[in-house]
């Protein structure tokens, strides 16, 4: 498990589904039925597409709505592969076998000090 890639898909993914959550609740709340769709996590907002046209005057759809449904659907997906990249993948972990380190005095003929000696 790679605990930076599950934070960072866990969040990725869960802001903008708890917005598209809040975002389909605030729709029913207001008779809107159609974007219920926003609960499916990362295909809902691609699926609520086809419903925006029913939901603007005159049958258009608004270019701003389909720009955030656009993007909070690749926010979603991004996160959620990221989220199982995060849980299925393992770390490597380098171990460096035979390894051994040695610190001792050193006194050449002017001075003195300490001397660092490894072997891998």
């Amino acid at each position: 498990m790679r605990k930076g890639d599950i934070i960072g898909g866990a969040l990725l993914f869960g802001i903008p589904y708890f917005l598209s959550a809040f975002a389909a609740t605030f729709a029913l709340a207001q008779n809107v039925p159609e974007l219920s769709m926003l609960y499916v996590p990362a295909a809902g907002p691609f699926i609520a597409l086809g419903a925006l046209a029913c939901c603007t005057s005159g049958g258009a759809r608004d270019p701003m709505a389909v720009t955030l449904a656009v993007g909070d659907g690749l926010l979603q997906t991004v996160g959620a592969v990221w989220l199982g990249y995060g849980l299925l993948s393992k770390k490597k972990v380098l171990v460096l076998d035979g390894t051994s380190m040695v610190v001792a005095p050193f006194a050449p003929r002017s001075g003195a000090g300490l001397m660092l000696a490894a072997t891998f």
